[in-house]
């Protein structure tokens, strides 16, 4: 089960940064990435709940997605500079 979840929410945090990489393209500044990122985390951490885990357990997971969609894309950007 554990195994899952961590496939899961790598898949999702890739689907984060995708996203949020479509969005400035389309206009978002940069400024709001890593709060987009935060909330769109928070948002599918949150339909999680909705398959039987715990919402606060969803909302921490969210949280860590978002955290880590935002500072994986910061982190690549800084290495291409």
């Amino acid at each position: 089960m554990t195994e899952n979840i961590q496939i899961t929410t790598g898949v999702l945090v890739a689907l984060i940064i995708g996203i949020v990489e479509v969005l400035k393209k389309a206009g978002l500044s940069s400024r709001y990435a890593g709060v987009v990122s935060l909330v769109l985390g928070l948002f599918l951490g949150g339909i999680s709940a909705f398959i039987g885990t715990p919402l606060v357990q969803s909302l921490i997971i969210g949280t860590v997605m978002g955290l880590t969609a935002s500072g994986l894309y910061s982190g690549a950007k800084a290495l291409i500079k």
